[in-house]
């Protein structure tokens, strides 16, 4: 077999291989050609006309044959990319006759599984029924969906119908085998689904009913044939036939024929091979791809190695421990894929999670005996039927391995019935004496306590543990890439850290984005289509919920409280919100940190995946939600968590505003404003809209909601009015007509903006605001520089005759604003190198705006005075640094950003320090204002530098009153 080898598969969605390459068949019509082709003109060519007729039947349109012929021509390219145009080789040839495609008989599916039912039929004519219910298993397990599945055209619709028909023949065929063989267990749910789907298939209704009837349901039994009889006399207008009417007969008397011989437990000459149907299934699959179970290749090795092992007659118990959907099972199949191969036994299983019907059902299930006759047996015995079962299957197990070496496996053992524990663990035992593998899968920690024991008496006796811990990010973007079949682009890629290394999570939202076809490859990139949400689909969701249900109501409790307060907390701060002391919940964190729901960052506990947090938050009611939160917020300001933590908590379910949130939101308004202007603004609104109007603490939340929203660029006139009347305090009262007169003056209504500054113009309103309101007023005239200048400079003038600076600071924005055009820069030069010279005698003081006394402006960075001294050792932080609102409208950015570019460039102009350079980066107008003072400093000499600060926040606002 050639590695470029073409392969077909048509019992599904219509795919093809060369080699290991997919390809891409194109569109539907020429898909079409192509099933027609695979199917029929592998040994015979097809003609023009008969591919016509496939594809449209007798609509075909006058442009069917150059339609064709465009087919064609696109197949070839597909499947010979490099094959020319006049070339006569390759897969797709014609000539004289019509089109023939080069395939080989075994490289068709549909081919295949009419091979093996036919081998299936010889199987059971030769008396190997058991062989012919194997061959069965292999051709459906070749199914994967609808024959041809989206492929049009009257003879694909032709052909669907055929395989469909002869698919349920095939089930038909295996279901007759089975009861033959006296193995009904499992037949009724697949013959309860298939007569729903094809009632007139009387065989399937006779099948059912002896099933039924073999698990003592006779009263179901005979309500079946009831059905058929319906069914048949409506839809057909007969009467069941002679088969179904003898089977409804021997059920009404009892006929022993409908009961099977006990099945003899002795085994056979062949080899046992027990695969679930998943199992077997994967494992086939695999055979002919590549398997998808990245960063695990060293556990694969040490799985093989112990086969080689047993296979030598050295017998090993060995545990693979890993969280949900860690990949456990998956490294079961890909390290035992050939294992039926190899000259052993094989048993394997894995138990459903509702718990089984039967003692020892687990281990029954796995070694292949019948469950239901161990408990027919319990009757007829005086001893306790589960000890004799337990006996006879130890005694199984000994014959077993006494004909060939035996690679038992149970997945989920933690999902096992108690009494398969116990017998596990004396199989355990045996395993150090014969050829016996033992592998058992589980989750990190047991369901009960025989499981612990169990684990830790294997320990004692040696016991191989392989755990598996969370994929790389590497291994799990080669995953992402094997699944979408390209190389994963930015936001498949940013599927990685939500993963946090599980491998389930990316194969279940990777399949749910392919089944909604949101995936989309270009230039051999995979990315997700625009518009589409990567979310967890329902079954992830499911596997989240089974990974919880190890959980008590203390520990889910405790979870729910931790999944409130965030992605990452604290123990004392879920202690306090359950109203605990830590030390009550150690046992709880214990327990769930050794499942990993929680993990240890170092500096907080997590949870170790996002979608445990989300699961289990959304199983808090939503009444109860709002009184978590209220707490949980109370809980972290009482640990001395930061304001947004708490905030967070208080807008995250609305909720009533009561006193401690009022007083909270009171104290920690400006800071909160400072780091999370959002949400503030959130909580503002809704915590100020609540207070009682008579609360003094009302006038303080107003103006705190109406600086955040000027903050957030909002212009939030009518609160400013509102807090501006409410407000007894002189100071916050003008400031909140200060901010409403820089509305309406940003909304052109200067008029009343000048009216409503008369206010802050009266002796009561503070200095700082009378002088802001002079220099706001002065803004309003900027046009008319001359006007300007001569109604402005005096005050400036007399401080400076006076010597008082400081009182200088407050008048020289008048003087700015009256220069602040570009073709007045030479003015506004003139006017900085005036101040350095006046101010060079006498540097200011280093004041911070909360030792001023009047002063709201930010704190100012001390990087200006280090310009004496010619270092730089980069900006120093401003603490709550923000931008503030100034008289050119309600915000520009923040006086660190100004200083920091108008100080970096004397400095790194002289030349002592060239790592200054990096903060001359400036946007438009701050770049612009910049400039003006790097051309006024070149002309002066370095110590003069010292009114660096004074001069950028004169440029860039009118607070520059402040130090």
């Amino acid at each position: 077999m050639t590695a470029d080898r073409l392969r077909v598969e048509a019992l599904g969605s219509l795919r093809a291989w060369r080699g290991d390459n997919e390809l891409d068949l194109g569109p539907a019509r020429q898909r079409a050609v192509f099933a027609a082709l695979a199917t029929r003109a592998t040994t015979q060519p097809m003609t023009m006309a008969e591919l016509i007729q496939a594809v449209w039947g007798a609509t075909a349109p006058a442009s069917a044959s150059g339609s064709v012929h465009t087919y064609i021509s696109g197949l070839r390219q597909i499947l010979d990319p490099s094959r020319t145009r006049w070339s006569t080789g390759g897969l797709l040839v014609s000539d004289a006759s019509g089109y023939l495609l080069r395939l080989d008989n075994d490289a068709l599916d549909v081919h295949e599984f009419e091979q093996l039912c036919d081998t299936a039929r010889s199987c059971r004519q030769d008396g190997n029924v058991g062989g012919g219910v194997e061959t069965l298993d292999r051709a459906l397990a070749l199914w994967s969906g609808e024959a041809l599945s989206g492929v049009p055209g009257p003879y694909a619709e032709s052909l669907r119908t055929r395989l469909a028909e002869r698919r349920i023949l095939a089930l038909e065929m295996r279901a007759a085998y089975l009861l033959e063989l006296g193995s009904h267990e499992d037949l009724v749910p697949d013959l309860t689904v298939l007569v729903r789907k094809h009632p007139l298939r009387e065989s399937l209704w006779q099948s059912l009913m002896i099933t039924l009837h073999r698990e003592g349901r006779t009263t179901e039994a005979l309500d079946a044939f009831r059905n058929a009889r319906e069914v048949l006399r409506n839809e057909l207008g007969i009467t069941p036939g002679p088969a179904l009417v003898e089977v409804h007969r021997q059920i009404l008397t009892n006929d022993p024929a409908l009961i099977p011989a006990p099945a003899d437990e002795r085994p056979s000459d062949k080899l046992l091979s027990v695969l679930p149907d998943h199992v077997a299934h994967t494992i086939e699959d695999r055979r002919t791809s590549l398997h998808l179970c990245r960063g695990r290749e060293k556990e694969i090795a040490e799985l093989r190695q112990l086969v080689d092992d047993v296979l030598k007659g050295h017998g090993r118990t060995t545990w693979i421990e890993g969280e949900p959907g860690i990949g456990k099972s998956d490294l079961l199949m890909a390290a035992l894929a050939d294992i039926g191969e190899r000259g052993c036994h094989v048993a394997w299983t894995a138990p459903s999670e509702p718990g089984q019907q039967f003692p020892l059902q687990t281990i029954m299930d796995c070694l292949g005996m019948d469950a239901g006759e161990a408990t027919a047996r319990r009757a007829l015995e005086d001893v306790d039927p589960v000890t004799s079962t337990a006996d006879r299957v130890l005694a199984y197990v000994d014959r077993l391995c006494a004909t060939a070496p035996l690679v038992m496996i149970i997945d989920d053992l933690h999902w096992a019935d108690e009494a398969s524990v116990l017998v596990w663990n004396r199989i355990s035992v045996a395993a150090r004496q014969l050829p016996l593998l033992l592998i058992a899968a589980s989750r990190p920690v047991p369901r009960w306590e025989e499981l612990a024991k169990a684990r830790r008496a294997a320990e004692s006796r040696g016991l191989e543990v392989i755990t598996l811990a969370p994929l790389a990010d590497s291994d799990a973007e080669d995953l992402i890439g094997d699944l979408v079949g390209a190389r994963p682009g930015e936001e498949l890629r940013s599927l990685v850290p939500k993963a946090a290394g599980n491998p389930l999570y990316l194969r279940e939202v990777i399949g749910a984005l392919a089944r909604e076809q949101s995936i989309e490859v270009t230039d051999g990139i995979a990315n997700v289509r625009n518009g589409t949400a990567a979310k967890a689909p329902e079954s992830l969701i499911g596997a989240v919920v089974r990974t919880l249900d190890l959980a008590d109501e203390l520990t889910r409790e405790t979870l729910r409280r931790a999944a409130v307060l965030g992605a990452e907390f604290g123990l004392a701060q879920i202690a306090a919100t359950m109203d605990k002391m830590p030390s009550d919940l150690l046992g709880v964190f214990e327990h769930v940190m050794e499942t990993r729901i929680i993990v240890d960052t170092e500096t907080h506990l997590a949870f170790r995946h996002p979608m445990l947090r989300w699961t289990l938050y959304n199983e808090i009611p939503k009444n109860v939600r709002a009184s978590w939160h209220r707490r949980a917020a109370e809980a972290l300001a009482e640990t001395g968590s930061g304001v947004e933590q708490v905030a967070r908590q208080l807008v995250a379910v609305p909720a009533a505003v009561d006193d401690w949130v009022i007083s909270w939101l009171t104290e920690n308004h400006e800071s909160l404003s400072n780091r999370a202007p959002s949400i503030a603004a959130m909580l503002l609104h809704q915590v100020s809209d609540e207070c009682p109007s008579d609360d003094p603490r009302r006038e303080v939340l107003l103006a705190a909601y109406v600086l955040v929203l000027c903050l957030l660029d909002q212009e939030p006139l009518e609160l400013a009015k509102e807090a501006m009347l409410i407000s007894r305090d002189p100071d916050r009262a003008a400031e909140m007509r200060h901010l409403a007169a820089m509305i309406l003056l940003r909304r052109g209504d200067t008029g009343q903006a000048i009216d409503l500054l008369e206010g802050n113009d009266s002796p009561e309103t503070p200095l700082i605001w009378r002088e802001r309101r002079r220099s706001l007023l002065a803004d309003f005239n900027r046009g008319d520089i001359g006007r300007t200048r001569q109604k402005t400079p005096h005050p400036h003038h007399d401080a400076l005759a006076d010597e008082e600076p400081h009182q200088g600071d407050r008048t020289r924005p008048l003087l700015r604003v009256a220069t602040d055009r570009p073709r007045h820069r030479r003015a506004r030069m003139s006017y900085g190198r005036r101040r350095i010279r006046f101010r060079s005698a006498r540097p200011p003081p280093l004041r911070s705006a909360a030792g001023s006394g009047v002063d709201r402006a930010p704190h100012r960075s001390a990087s200006g005075h280090k310009i004496p001294a010619a270092t730089w050792t980069g900006p120093d932080t401003v603490s709550e640094e923000r931008r503030v609102v100034t008289f050119h409208g309600l915000r520009e950015p923040g006086p660190a950003a100004l200083m920091h570019g108008g100080v970096s460039k004397p400095v790194c102009g002289r030349g002592r320090d060239p790592e200054a350079a990096q903060y001359l980066r400036a946007p438009g107008t701050e770049r612009e204002r910049c400039s003006v003072l790097h051309r006024a400093f070149g002309r002066t000499t370095i110590p003069r530098t010292c009114l660096a600060v004074d001069l950028i926040f004169a440029s860039g606002h009118g607070q520059a009153g402040s130090h």
